[in-house]
């Protein structure tokens, strides 16, 4: 069996952003339009408390922290983070 014994041009933020990602509709049953814009407020807090919280961290490195709102024709809101390399 053969192992990989680099990572070469693997861009490495590209997965963080995907490991790192909640989708909102993973959790709650999203259906009504007032149900969306609440959970589009709830990503912008854990987004906000993301950012503090990896500054607080890490302070020596750098991340992106990013939300994606069901009206951006994503899966629905969502917040995800990843290391600016």
């Amino acid at each position: 069996m053969k192992r990989c014994s680099r990572l070469g041009s693997i861009d490495i933020s590209a997965i963080e952003d995907v490991f790192n990602r909640v989708n909102l509709r993973d959790f709650f049953n999203l259906q009504e339009e007032v149900e969306y814009e609440f959970a589009n407020v709830v990503v912008e807090y854990i987004a906000s408390s993301w950012r503090r919280g990896l500054r607080s961290e890490f302070p020596d490195r750098n991340f992106c922290v990013l939300t994606r709102t069901e009206d951006e024709g994503s899966y629905g809101p969502s917040v995800t983070f990843y290391e600016l390399r």
